[in-house]
């Protein structure tokens, strides 16, 4: 700072502008035009390989959740033969969902 309140400015360097949009200056050159589109392809790659491992997965657990939802109908359709031949109905929180199944079952079997 000056005596009289005026401040000394240093010379910039060339291609320095005031604010962001211009520090750090643009690599001069093709290389950096080089570097900047194989961290793009990268990039690219990347989230290709990392969509095609969920992906995989996923088609992985389809039969496993097929296989899961056979055996739980195959347990319903069993504890519904069960409570049939013995004439009991089914006690506590699943009772009457149970019960609505069993209607729905046999409304079925007579309707068709």
């Amino acid at each position: 700072m000056r005596a009289d309140g005026s401040f000394v400015e240093k010379p910039r360097p060339e291609g320095f502008s005031q604010g962001f949009a211009g520090w750090p200056p643009p690599p001069r050159g093709s290389g950096g035009s080089l570097v900047r589109t194989l961290t793009i392809a990268a990039v690219i790659a990347g989230s290709i390989a990392v969509a095609g491992v969920v992906l995989s997965l996923a088609l992985v657990l389809v039969p496993v959740l097929i296989g899961a939802a056979l055996i739980g109908y195959a347990a319903l359709r069993f504890q519904l033969w069960r409570m049939r031949k013995t004439g009991a109905t089914m006690r506590g929180p699943l009772g009457p969902i149970i019960a609505q199944v069993d209607v729905m079952m046999r409304s079925r079997r007579r309707g068709s």
